[in-house]
């Protein structure tokens, strides 16, 4: 008999050194649909898509297809109300989407609203998408939906589900001025936050979305799509924004990021053909997953362009802007915690020149080649400057969680990853602290004589050598992303690497 071995290695960026990072978790309350594109399917995809752990609890099982709901049956509002009591009780919860509500299950969560403390988005599920009705005067003219709603985050309304909430059925929707006041009489009468998706009354070609949140109007436009891949939009929208809220996005932010995960679901519906209907297919939930990060998929990628990007934006700007250098910069950080940010940099700077050796011995690039030994030299430096500041004091044996952290995400890269996304993952640091420095410069109040130690460090990454150093990383990195095959997976390590970095100087 033939024996086959396989080696079976850890797979690339599990993240299981970093202990604090977790999948936020996020309950959807919602009807099941049966044919996958709607409902608590389409909640459970999405929050996937979005990097979440999906819990359920079902408030009706359907009997549907994406162009009809042929029956549904209500659960009693006791077994709504123990799966929302066990689940709240033994598991982590940091958002919840509401879906279709029945009057059992209103009652059920009106019960235990002390329990929610959680950003909530409620999407008012009124109609299906195929026009079939699915909730009733009898959830929305309640005493209970009035307890409910001063929980709710969000309430995200399409125009007809929109116009029954003000009583107002042939409400006039012509221009953007006319959404607006329709969200506002919603806000008025419900006192919470409104998305009005304007998908059923297009104006001049285009989607009108309007978001009211703290007394501003945010306006989301995108192009009419002719696509008939709809089943499921307001289901996906909201458990998407619920997912963002998890995150601790802002919720204008969550929004936009919200609908353009729901564009791009909707473009790539056609491309899973799961349905016989041709009228309202369902969207491609997880198009994220199988093809990469979508905002890059068909544009050229460079270090302008991926900072630019969401996600990575958000983790880039909260690294170079973090309080840390700016208290650095006036005098205002607690010396004992810059002291022990400098022990802990030190041990780090000791692991990024291994890093940086191994970039060095296999590239065969000589221009590569050249900049990683200058790479090596400014370490050098680095680490000279800090044990002048701090003496022997400097070199410490007590390594901080967050040091480790970060330190074995770049080895575990340089251990099963490419040359690029060995490089990718030194650039936030090679990038950050020069761009950081640089951008409170005119700003700086401390000096040689009031804060020597301070005044030494920002120095040392404003020297004109590290600025070139940074600027030939970036053309480096350019060169990379543009060459990829995979750069999805380039920009996740960046935007990994750089929320490393915050926590490194949160500590």
């Amino acid at each position: 008999m033939k024996e086959f071995e396989y080696k079976i290695e850890s797979p690339l960026y599990l993240g299981t050194h970093w202990s604090e990072r977790r999948l936020p978790a996020v309950l959807t309350i919602a009807g099941s649909d049966n044919s996958g594109g709607a409902g608590i399917e389409a909640d459970m995809k999405t929050m996937t898509a979005q990097g979440c752990y999906a819990m359920t609890c079902i408030t009706a099982l359907t009997c549907q297809t994406p162009d009809k709901v042929f029956s549904f049956i209500k659960i009693d509002e006791d077994h709504v109300r123990q799966v929302l009591s066990h689940t709240l009780d033994s598991m982590r919860c940091d958002s919840i989407k509401i879906g279709m509500l029945t009057y059992n299950a209103l009652k059920a969560l009106a019960k235990l609203i002390d329990m929610i403390n959680v950003p909530v988005v409620l999407d008012p599920v009124m109609v299906a998408t195929s026009g079939s009705v699915l909730s009733s005067d009898e959830v929305w003219g309640s005493p209970e939906i009035k307890t409910l709603l001063t929980k709710v985050t969000l309430i995200t309304p399409n125009i007809p589900e929109a116009r029954a909430l003000v009583g107002d059925p042939n409400f006039r929707l012509e221009s953007v001025s006319d959404m607006i006041a329709l969200s506002k009489q919603v806000y008025s009468q419900y006192g919470c936050n409104v998305l009005l998706k304007g998908g059923h009354c297009p104006i001049e070609g285009k989607v009108i979305n309007v978001l009211l949140v703290d007394g501003e109007v945010h306006i989301y436009s995108s192009h009419m799509l002719e696509n008939f891949n709809l089943h499921g939009t307001g289901c996906t929208l909201s458990s998407c924004i619920a997912s963002k809220l998890a995150y601790n996005v802002p919720l204008q932010e969550a929004v936009m990021e919200s609908i353009q995960y729901v564009h791009c679901a909707i473009l790539s519906g056609e491309n899973i053909k799961v349905t016989k209907c041709t009228d309202n297919g369902p969207l491609n939930h997880i198009y994220s997953i199988a093809e990469g990060i979508p905002h890059i998929s068909n544009v050229p990628m460079d270090y302008e362009t991926m900072v630019t990007l969401p996600d990575v934006s958000r983790s880039w700007n909260n690294y170079i802007n973090h309080e840390f250098v700016k208290m650095v910069s006036n005098g205002t950080i607690n010396m004992e915690r810059f002291n022990r940010y400098l022990k802990q940099d030190y041990n780090y700077l000791q692991v990024f020149a291994r890093i940086h050796a191994k970039l060095a011995a296999d590239t065969e690039d000589s221009g590569h080649f050249e900049s990683e030994a200058a790479i090596l030299q400014n370490i050098i430096h680095e680490m000279a400057v800090q044990e002048s500041l701090l003496g022997k004091s400097i070199k410490t044996h007590i390594k901080s969680k967050e040091m480790l952290d970060y330190t074995n995400y770049l080895k575990e890269v340089a251990q099963y990853g490419s040359w690029e996304q060995l490089f990718v993952a030194s650039m936030p640091c090679c990038l950050g602290y020069v761009f950081a420095c640089r951008k409170i410069a005119d700003k700086i109040t401390v000096t040689d004589e009031s804060h020597h130690e301070l005044y030494q460090w920002l120095q040392e990454y404003l020297r004109p050598d590290f600025y070139e150093a940074a600027l030939k990383g970036v053309q480096t990195l350019n060169l990379v992303l543009k060459q990829s095959q995979d750069a999805p997976t380039l920009v996740k390590i960046f935007r990994e690497v750089c929320d490393l970095e915050c926590r490194f100087w949160d500590q």
